[in-house]
């Protein structure tokens, strides 16, 4: 398995602390192009849910700014 494939996978479990084992084969026979597409929406949808939690803190505490970095 390349580095890159090996990054997705270790990015998959560590949002979601689950394991894919249908999904996971199929990372050794995509191309890097792809990867990094997978990579990429991995980590966009960790920093939207980030955005998210962030914006409810600011809601509950009604302190304006992040407080959670």
């Amino acid at each position: 398995m390349s580095h890159l494939a090996r990054t997705v996978l270790a990015t998959m479990c560590q949002s979601t602390g689950k394991r894919y084992p249908e999904l996971e084969p199929m990372l050794e026979t995509m191309t890097d192009p792809q990867l990094q597409d997978m990579l990429r929406l991995l980590r966009d949808v960790q920093d939207s849910e980030k955005r998210r939690m962030q914006s409810r803190v600011q809601r509950m505490t009604g302190i304006p700014g992040s407080i959670i970095r």
